[in-house]
């Protein structure tokens, strides 16, 4: 194959590398050769972000992009310094800014949003995120309320903002089509999402809605909340499950669900025959689905059998019709039970050494993440603490019940672990075929076994 240069590539196709590049990076560029000056001076998707550089930095670094050139703006405010959104003001032409589609306000006082209002002029339909650094909300929501009926906003994200229907007025004719709100109650959720009748996506961070215990359910309760919602995304959600299914049969049009809660109790949200049935029954136009649900328990009488779970998973409904794929596993460390669809929308690369079983087969993975990607451990090393009798509990099923083809050595050092742990972990490795060496210290006790003997 012929080699390429980059600088002979189309302009299309160097916009589209841009398109991944920071601001600074594009604008050195035009200093390489002819070509690429030429494809940058033409780039028309510039992300400007103003943070706390001093305005001379600011005035350098985009003096040569064009005003129409620009598709996002990000406001990053620091008490420390000046505000940075009149200091973009005295850089750019707003009337210009024809192709901006998306704003980040972040850390924004009163005053700087105002003076945003006040100034910006584009006509075009943009995205709006809103993080607020004032203690009191009454005149943020309040400057928001004026703002949503002048502009044409698709998406507008409220981050840090309490008391979201007593100070802000939500416009039926508005054409939102994208709401993300934080820490809202079901008495703010039930008049927000009524009144954007052109709502397609709604994000719920934080929301804490008693459904059956609040006795605001008008008279038209029996309406669907947002009939014309096809995306839901519920974020940190506390609700029972009764309040839950009661959430969800306000979407009768759902496409795309995402769910994640953290739960204090062993729920049916863990049980997949829960869930068929549920979708079945009232979502039966959801083509996506997204969840991650975790547990933490502190005994092992009332630990999950994870094959259990994860069994409930693997009928035709989850495999061949849905192709939704679950991950169920045990944080070692933590004691926490999870269940997540794959690929895990919740970032877990930091996550410590976990056991886990998929639903497409019943092989047990012992693994840890790397800094690039997740890796079966073939050499177990649990050091003092992080392994505790329940921990040893999952393990010794992995090893008993299923086969767990990526261990071949294990390395246990820990007090905590009494001697039935200890006759239980023993029995299991003596018929196990798998592992090849291990090292006990517990109790001041040193075990070695392999395929061959027992040394005490």
């Amino acid at each position: 194959m012929e080699n390429i240069n980059i600088v002979n590539l189309p302009p299309e196709l160097l916009h589209l590398i841009f398109d991944h590049c920071d601001t600074e990076t594009i604008l050195l560029v035009r200093l390489v050769c002819r070509q690429l000056y030429a494809a940058a001076n033409t780039y028309n998707r510039f992300r400007i972000i103003f943070d706390f550089n001093p305005i001379r930095y600011f005035n350098r670094l985009y003096r040569n992009i064009r005003s129409e050139n620009i598709m996002s703006l990000t406001f990053v405010n620091n008490n420390s310094h000046s505000s940075s959104i009149p200091q973009f003001f005295s850089i750019f032409d707003m009337s210009q800014l024809n192709r901006l589609h998306q704003v980040n306000l972040y850390q924004v006082k009163d005053m700087e949003l105002e003076y945003f209002f006040d100034h910006v002029t584009t006509r075009s339909s943009f995205s709006l995120i809103i993080d607020s650094s004032e203690k009191r909300h009454e005149r943020t929501l309040s400057l928001i309320s004026s703002a949503i009926p002048r502009f044409k906003l698709s998406k507008l994200c409220l981050n840090n903002l309490n008391n979201l229907t007593d100070h802000i007025s939500w416009i039926n004719e508005c054409g939102l089509e994208c709401l993300s709100i934080n820490t809202c109650d079901y008495r703010q959720c039930l008049v927000i999402l009524r009144q954007l009748v052109h709502l397609r996506t709604a994000i719920m961070k934080n929301c804490h809605m008693r459904v059956t215990d609040n006795n605001i359910v008008d008279s038209n309760s029996s309406r669907s909340l947002s009939p014309m919602v096809t995306s839901l995304i519920i974020y940190d959600q506390s609700l029972s499950i009764k309040d839950l299914e009661w959430i969800l049969s306000q979407f009768p049009r759902l496409v795309h669900l995402k769910l994640d809660s953290r739960r204090t109790i062993l729920d049916s949200v863990f049980d997949g025959y829960y869930w068929e049935q549920l979708i079945q029954n009232i979502l039966p136009t959801l083509k996506t689905f997204q969840i991650f649900f975790s547990y933490d328990f502190a005994h092992r009488d009332n630990a999950p059998n994870l094959h259990t779970l994860i069994h409930a998973f693997q009928t035709s409904f989850w495999i061949e019709k849905k192709r939704w794929f679950i991950i169920c596993d045990y944080v070692i460390q933590s004691n926490t039970i999870r269940i997540y669809t794959i690929p895990a929308f919740i970032d877990i690369s930091h996550n410590p050494l976990r056991l886990e079983l998929s639903s497409m087969n019943n092989i047990y993975r012992l693994t840890r993440p790397s800094p690039k990607k997740i890796v079966d451990n073939t050499i177990v090393n649990l050091r003092n603490g992080e392994v505790q009798p329940i921990g040893m509990f999952y393990i010794v099923e992995a090893l008993t019940n299923f086969s767990c083809k990526t261990i071949n050595a294990l390395n246990i050092s820990t007090y905590v672990i009494k001697d039935k742990e200890i006759k239980y972990l023993i029995n299991t490795l003596l018929d196990n075929k798998v592992i090849f060496t291990c090292h006990l210290y517990l109790f001041s006790l040193f075990f070695y076994l392999d395929t061959h003997y027992i040394k005490c």
